[in-house]
């Protein structure tokens, strides 16, 4: 079968959760918690709820570094006017 493996729907369907996890940030450990879950549960509903409660906490920390990001940039651009103002007047 030149080498290729074949995965099944499950296992396909796990490295999926794997990869996008990674993508937004999550641990390996993160996700391994959320898949023995759903294989401790097989309604799902642990693993959903886990992940609802995961992703809450994820978008509240991404909100509050926005905000941070946004009170530090308008900082630095305050800072840069003054200093162009300062140059401006120097000439």
């Amino acid at each position: 079968m030149n080498g290729a493996r074949v995965y099944s729907r499950r296992e396909r369907g796990r490295l999926s959760l794997i990869l996008r996890g990674k993508r937004v940030g999550y641990s390996l450990d993160d996700i391994r918690q959320f898949l023995d879950l759903y294989d401790a549960d097989r309604t799902g509903r642990t693993q959903l709820a886990y992940l609802e409660s995961r992703l809450v906490a994820s978008i509240d920390a991404l909100e509050a570094k926005r905000r941070d990001i946004e009170m530090t940039l308008s900082e630095l651009r305050q800072m840069k006017s003054e200093v162009d103002a300062r140059l401006a007047t120097e000439d």
